[in-house]
């Protein structure tokens, strides 16, 4: 079996995206904006990402009263083409989302794809989210809501550090998590 981040070796140098927090923050945007029945694709079973933006989901809706409902919680692979499928299963189903939200920009521009394949309008109709503001959230149509993940300051501490241990300097400082900011674009509106 995989090992989560929080399991790897304490000797590897660990920096990485706060994935729950930032999960619960675009998960708590899109209750805010008044979206009760809310779909949410996760990633790669094994991956420790998917856990971990599953988690930040959860709390996001228990804390704002908001019942999970797990014919909504769908797998995907962090590719176009899952989330594809995993939006034809949530636009199938007898009460559909208001709100889908995809663990990257990769299944979220598939949401699109079916959405617009369906004639299902993005935003009036559906919100979209996705996450890691990857270049394709900014050129496909509607502009994805999305979390930007602090890429630049993530491979810069994990150069610095590598550096000092290469140099014999001792960094036994632990994993390094960095917050992520959510970016507001066209793929979202309030019910």
């Amino acid at each position: 079996m995989r090992k989560s981040r929080q399991e790897l070796n304490p000797n590897f140098i660990q920096v990485f995206a706060d994935d729950e927090s930032a999960s619960y923050s675009i998960t708590s945007l899109v209750l805010e904006q008044g979206h009760t029945r809310v779909g949410f694709i996760k990633g790669i079973d094994s991956h420790g990402a998917t856990g971990l933006r599953l988690a930040g989901f959860q709390r996001a809706c228990r804390e704002h009263g908001v019942s999970i409902d797990e014919e909504l919680v769908v797998s995907g692979y962090f590719d176009f083409e899952s989330g594809r499928l995993a939006a034809r299963h949530l636009f199938g189903l007898a009460e559909p989302p208001s709100a889908i939200i995809a663990s990257n920009d990769d299944m979220a521009a598939g949401v699109l794809f079916e959405a617009r394949k369906r004639n299902i309008d993005v935003p009036d109709n559906v919100s979209v989210v996705g996450f890691d503001d990857t270049h394709l959230a900014q050129r496909i149509w509607p502009p994805l809501t999305t979390v930007r993940q602090p890429i630049h300051q993530m491979v810069k501490a994990a150069v610095d550090r590598l550096i000092k241990t290469v140099n014999g300097v001792s960094v036994d400082d632990g994993p390094t998590r960095f917050s992520c900011d959510v970016v507001v674009r066209q793929s979202t509106q309030g019910r």
